[in-house]
């Protein structure tokens, strides 16, 4: 009698073998340089064009093809780059709703929560580097995200919020969920500097926003309250309103669409899955 194991048993299986290759590479114990090569073996053999490697000053860099990105945190570089620089950037902006929105070179974007930078790289070809503003108050991160922008750029390693002044910042970079607000899980907490957004517009004589994007954990509501009347510069805000504030794991995607409605946006798209939406100001005000 002859045995066959199914292609769906096959496949099942192979996926299962990934996968433990996967976490093996991942692990924090796990050296880096042959995390690095255990990655690039299986993007090997999976026919993907993404590559990993470690510099002699221990930082990571991902590419595919043409493009590179620079990051620091070994787990999380990998779960969002091993299928690809493009990969990760069409998700970025489908998961933002981006595809609504038609970029110019003059325009200016802020994202807030900038992490490793991949939202300039996903518009690197629409805006000139001299308008894009990122912040990112993780150390880490910010490290990368200058190593990742052109110099023309703006990267400040500053936190957005509803009132100036210096405040604690829970480190959580595992996962990217380092935020103002305390998450359930952080490794160190530090103190960073806290400007309000409209303050931020004025002393750099910003009088019209493109797009806004906010990923910051939890602290999405108080980051709008800190535009105050400038909030009518922006044309489209973007935000991530998942279930990320503070230990209860509340989501922010309420307290943000109503004010957003309530000041004049309306909601063009969401994105489920993640409680990203895409907001646009019905009457924008430029001066």
């Amino acid at each position: 009698m002859i045995f066959s194991v199914g292609t769906k048993q096959m496949e099942n299986k192979e996926k299962k073998i990934l996968e433990i290759l996967h976490s093996i590479s991942e692990n924090k114990g796990f050296p880096d340089k042959l995390s690095c090569i255990s990655e690039n073996i299986i993007a090997f053999l999976e026919k993907k064009d993404v590559r990993f490697r470690l510099s002699e000053d221990k930082v990571f860099s991902v590419q595919e093809n043409a493009q590179k990105q620079v990051f620091t945190n070994k787990r999380r570089g990998f779960k969002i780059y091993r299928n690809g620089l493009k990969n990760r950037l069409d998700f970025l902006l489908r998961s933002y709703c981006l595809h609504n929105v038609v970029f110019f070179e003059k325009d200016v974007v802020i994202d807030c929560g900038a992490n490793y930078g991949d939202l300039f790289l996903a518009l690197r070809s629409s805006i000139d580097p001299k308008n894009y503003f990122a912040f990112e108050p993780d150390p880490d991160a910010f490290n990368a995200l200058q190593k990742n922008i052109p110099r023309r750029s703006h990267a400040m390693q500053i936190a957005l919020g509803e009132k100036n002044g210096d405040y604690g910042f829970y480190i959580s970079s595992a996962e990217a969920d380092s935020s103002l607000i305390e998450p359930v899980n952080w490794d160190t907490k530090i103190t960073v500097p806290v400007v309000r957004l409209d303050a931020f517009l004025d002393a750099n004589q910003i009088n019209s926003v493109k797009l806004l994007k906010l990923e910051a954990e939890g602290s999405e509501p108080e980051i709008l309250k800190g535009l105050g009347e400038a909030l009518k510069k922006v044309h489209y805000i973007a935000i991530d309103g998942g279930c990320e504030r503070g230990v209860d794991c509340e989501e922010t995607f309420s307290a943000c669409a109503n004010y957003l409605i309530k000041n004049g946006f309306y909601l063009v798209e969401v994105f489920s899955p993640w409680l990203r939406a895409l907001f646009e100001q019905r009457k924008i005000e430029v001066r």
